[in-house]
């Protein structure tokens, strides 16, 4: 049975030059589509379970850096964004195997 960790950060930047130098340039890349949300999500640093991210479809096509540069991940993860007035909101669900 899966364990999931999730963590929801009110704003976050990702960089991701690294990781473009180290697949395949060609490759499509997954698009994630943000959702205006009606209400801040709670944010409890255990299941992403609010109604504010229902709307929402996660991304999940995600790929390894390392060991296996380009493999798909070797963990299922889902990580959802949304905004509100005040704030980006992303939560993701990183499952694993073996916690």
């Amino acid at each position: 049975m899966s364990t999931a960790l999730v963590l929801g950060l009110p704003a976050l930047l990702i960089t991701a030059g690294a990781v473009a130098r180290t697949v395949d340039s060609t490759a499509p890349r997954p698009i994630a589509q943000a959702i205006e949300l009606s209400t801040a999500p709670v944010v409890d640093g255990n299941v992403l379970d609010d109604p504010a991210w229902r709307a929402g479809e996660p991304i999940t096509d995600f790929w390894q850096i390392q060991p296996r540069p380009g493999q798909p991940a070797s963990q299922r993860t889902a990580v959802y964004f949304g905004y509100t007035d005040d704030a980006i909101h992303i939560g993701i669900v990183a499952y694993d195997d073996q916690p």
